[in-house]
């Protein structure tokens, strides 16, 4: 294409792929992108702090926590797949072409997560 080709015109920033579309995508898709990580990014944090401690809380306790059935698992999931999945995920949401789609499967997989978390925690061992 040459830059006469009216199919071919440069877009606002003069970067344009073959079919004329601009190589990056508009400022509002970039927000949305970036507000969709930081949403991520602060669900991992929380399911990493506050489902572990859910899933040992004890109200009939002594001390108000018990002993976690798969203690190896419980630790496991929290402090290596859970951030593991977080940065794929957000990292998935800046890089897909259809965020949205990158954030329900990542929130999917966070919501799987803190359900096993709970369940290696509520479990007798």
């Amino acid at each position: 294409m040459t830059p006469t080709d009216p199919a071919g015109s440069p877009s606002e920033n003069g970067a344009s792929s073959e079919n004329g579309a601009p190589d990056w995508p508009p400022a509002a898709d970039r927000a949305v992108r970036a507000v969709l990580a930081i949403v991520l990014a602060f669900l991992t944090v929380a399911i990493m702090v506050v489902v572990p401690l859910l899933a040992i809380a004890c109200g009939t306790c002594r001390d108000g926590v018990r002993t976690p059935g798969f203690p190896g698992v419980l630790t496991a999931l929290t402090s290596y797949v859970v951030p593991a999945v977080g940065v794929v995920s957000v990292l998935g949401v800046c890089t897909a072409r259809r965020s949205g789609v990158a954030m329900a499967v990542g929130g999917g997989a966070l919501a799987g997560l803190a359900a096993l978390i709970l369940l290696a925690g509520r479990l007798p061992g």
